[in-house]
């Protein structure tokens, strides 16, 4: 088992902007009108939030930062580390950090990272932070994490239009050593999975082709192309209910925590159906278990810092312990316990 323990950091405060534009589920057009309730119902959102066109990953995570940094009034030539989470970027290449960077006003002596991560992704992002900065030879660092897969799903395509939102987080974390925050944190991965969560074409693999804007049929009246999400959700049910238990499990007792000394449960919200089952059979209380799915559908690697600021009055005011979890494209996955809180900041804006 993989397994980071991190400490000497300081989560200084969360901040996560949303596009304004909602899209609403029950005036979902491929879906006929009789059954939208009972679609609604099944998978818990009912309504999503997508960004324009012109708005990319990076532009909600600018905003989330300038939000972040106004708040806890840091100095911005002092952040000398800048880790960008996501797989929606704005180029190929150029990184996406890198542009980041300069549009924040960042000193050009900061280290930037790009890390191609779905669901997972904050997981991730705070295992690569927390450890380049709990040793001290890094004080201030930015990780910012989201998605636009709205970008990439297909209206007609009734199995994923309907599931994912759109968003950009900004996490501030510092060295800090005598600070009471700690990540602890494991991770799995199973890549025979590729093809659970996949978009075909587009990538050097597989590169655009005029094939690849070609609607195809496949069951259920579900239409797209090879450029659009292809998703298999029994299959990623399988994986998260096959493995996450178990990694959860395994945590607690690597680190010798009691789940009865958390105070929080930020699960990732996949689907309403697939986020009962696993608190059903973590053992999770719901009072325990804050969501958004039915405001917010499925904000990929933003959801737990999108959780984060639900409980906003508790975690700017007191330290609290908390489980995270990410799961999804990869095939992926990253757990934690996370001690955080006094924060200065923990908010959500619009875009």
């Amino acid at each position: 088992m993989s397994y980071l323990d991190i400490k000497n950091i300081k989560v200084k405060g969360v901040s996560v902007c949303s596009p304004k534009n909602v899209i609403e589920n029950m005036e979902y057009g491929i879906v006929p009108l009789e059954e939208r309730q009972k679609f609604v119902d099944s998978i818990g959102i009912e309504r999503h939030r997508h960004a324009d066109n012109s708005v990319c990953t990076s532009d909600l995570c600018y905003k989330a930062a300038e939000h972040l940094l106004a708040k806890i009034n840091w100095d911005r030539t002092e952040v000398e580390l800048l880790v960008f989470v996501s797989q929606t970027p704005d180029y190929k290449m150029p990184a996406t950090s890198c542009l980041l960077q300069n549009r924040l006003g960042f000193s050009k002596a900061c280290m930037t990272i790009d890390i191609s991560q779905g669901c997972s992704g904050y997981v991730y992002g705070l295992g690569v932070v927390g450890a380049l900065v709990s040793n001290g030879t890094i004080k201030k660092a930015l990780l910012l994490v989201g998605n636009t897969q709205s970008k990439n799903t297909n209206y007609k395509d009734k199995s994923v239009f309907p599931l994912f939102s759109d968003a950009g987080s900004a996490t501030a974390i510092e060295y800090c050593p005598h600070s009471d925050d700690f990540f602890k944190l494991s991770f799995g991965t199973d890549g025979s999975g590729e093809a659970t969560i996949i978009i075909p074409d587009g990538g050097y693999r597989h590169p655009v082709s005029v094939e690849s804007f070609k609607e195809e049929d496949f069951e259920g009246g579900i239409k797209r192309n090879r450029l659009n999400i292809a998703m298999h959700g029994d299959d990623v049910f399988s994986f998260v209910i096959g493995n996450l238990p178990k990694f959860t499990k395994n945590l607690f007792e690597h680190f010798n925590i009691a789940p009865d000394d958390i105070d929080y449960f930020l699960v990732h919200h996949a689907s309403k159906f697939l986020c009962n089952k696993l608190l059903k059979k973590l053992n999770i209380p719901n009072e325990k278990a804050p969501m958004v799915l039915k405001d917010y559908g499925n904000s990929s690697n933003a959801t737990i810092p999108l959780l984060m600021t639900v409980i906003k009055d508790e975690i700017c005011n007191k330290q609290l312990r908390m489980y995270i979890s990410g799961f999804g494209v990869g095939l992926s996955l990253g757990v934690g316990i996370i001690s955080i809180g006094n924060l200065d900041c923990a908010e959500q804006i619009e875009y």
